[in-house]
């Protein structure tokens, strides 16, 4: 068995509530149909969706039944790692509407190979699988944590990007499926998985097709999570005190506004340029790199790119944690700045040593693979020797050792 348990993003700018909100929604009903509160075993009937009967309510609310704990916990994990970063760049409201209507094209699609079943479909599992859809096109690279156990004696755990998991976790659900029919024998609505998915995939396609996210999302997104110079009278006052004048009495403004509250962008900004005005870049690039973080965080490569290169020119000796040097160094050679991206791999390489993860030193090889191959079988070899490397880890780290070997 395979249980996906992590990946490599692990931030988020804010509290993700509508999941959060599905997921207490998911465990109030199971709690109430167990105590009985639904009705006993006709809460299912009432509540999840007939397709031989359909009731209006039961559209809806078929999507937080759950047919037990198992059932529950199962979706709730799935839901858990994809729903939060799905919502953290669509927003909530969109977020929301997304997964209702992941549900209720997944439950179209279980109608549709069997309209006159009288077994009531219950679950969330097509919902999520329309997030799981669209977290497969808007982070299509990212790397998957899995745990696997056969029997008592096989397991342990591997890295896998999502382009190679989901389409085989859809395939694996389609064949199902057609193997099943609607999976009424089986107990496990396949199709439901199936429409799901295919849904987000798609919807996920045309939010990346039209640009919706930088065009419509991203600053209403900004406006929510950080305070801007229009709206945070601190700022203003900094700005006004500068244009008489005082740069260090404006720098002392933006300076206690940036470090006693939330991420401000512009903010930052001002005070990193009223930095360098007045000499003070060493003290003040703490803040850029928090900046250099964000824009990590919110998939502005090229962004945290240009203030990275200005950072190091600056501040060269700032430490910085070894996930934020892993991932800006991809960012950079992204970026089309392969130097400057090495370099960064290479001191997250200096500063693990061997006790780097074996997944983190995976990464920091598999990026530099297609252009320093030997800084590719250098992080392989430290994974390597780390005592906790799972199987599927040595079997990559054993590969990469191997290219471009004289």
């Amino acid at each position: 068995m395979i249980i996906p348990i992590g990946h490599e993003r692990d931030t988020v700018r804010r509290l993700p509530w509508v999941t959060f909100g599905i997921m207490i929604a998911c465990v109030g009903m199971l709690i109430l149909s167990d105590t009985g509160a639904l009705d006993g075993g006709d809460g299912y009937r009432r509540f999840g969706l007939v397709p031989g009967d359909p009731s209006l309510l039961g559209w809806i609310t078929h999507m937080f039944m759950h047919a037990g704990f198992l059932h529950l916990l199962g979706n709730l994990l799935i839901l858990y790692l994809a729903g939060p970063f799905i919502e953290d760049v669509w927003g909530r409201p969109l977020f929301l509407v997304f997964y209702l209507a992941s549900g209720l094209f997944a439950a179209c699609a279980f109608m549709i190979r069997d309209p006159g079943a009288m077994v009531p479909l219950v679950g969330a599992s097509g919902a999520i699988a329309g997030v799981m859809g669209a977290f497969l096109i808007r982070y299509w690279n990212t790397q998957i944590r899995f745990f696997y156990f056969f029997g008592i004696v096989f397991r342990g755990t591997f890295d896998a990007p999502a382009w190679t998991m989901l389409p085989l976790w859809f395939c694996e659900q389609l064949a199902m499926a057609v193997a099943t029919d609607t999976g009424a024998g089986s107990g496990v609505a396949y199709w439901a998985h199936v429409g799901g998915f295919l849904f987000g995939v798609g919807f996920a396609a045309l939010v990346a097709k039209y640009n919706i996210e930088k065009r419509y999302l991203d600053r209403r997104l900004a406006e929510k999570t950080e305070k801007t110079v229009v709206s945070n009278p601190l700022v203003e006052q900094a700005l006004a005190v500068r244009a008489n004048g005082d740069m260090a009495g404006a720098y002392e403004i933006l300076n206690a506004r940036v470090r006693s509250g939330p991420a401000s962008r512009d903010a930052s900004l001002a005070l990193w340029s009223l930095a360098g005005e007045l000499g003070r870049t060493a003290e003040t690039a703490p803040v850029l790199l928090g900046l250099v973080e964000l824009e990590l965080r919110s998939d502005e490569q090229e962004l945290a790119a240009d203030h990275w290169l200005e950072l190091r020119e600056h501040a060269p000796d700032l430490p910085v944690r070894i996930e934020i040097l892993v991932r800006i160094g991809q960012a950079l050679i992204g970026a089309q700045h392969a130097d400057e991206g090495l370099a960064a791999l290479r001191k997250a390489l200096l500063q693990g040593g061997s006790s780097m993860k074996p997944s983190t030193a995976l990464r920091i090889a598999r990026a530099a693979e297609p252009i320093d191959p030997g800084l590719a079988r250098g992080a392989a070899r430290i994974a390597l020797c780390h005592p906790g490397i799972g199987a599927s880890e040595r079997r990559q780290a054993l590969a990469l050792t191997e290219i471009h070997k004289p």
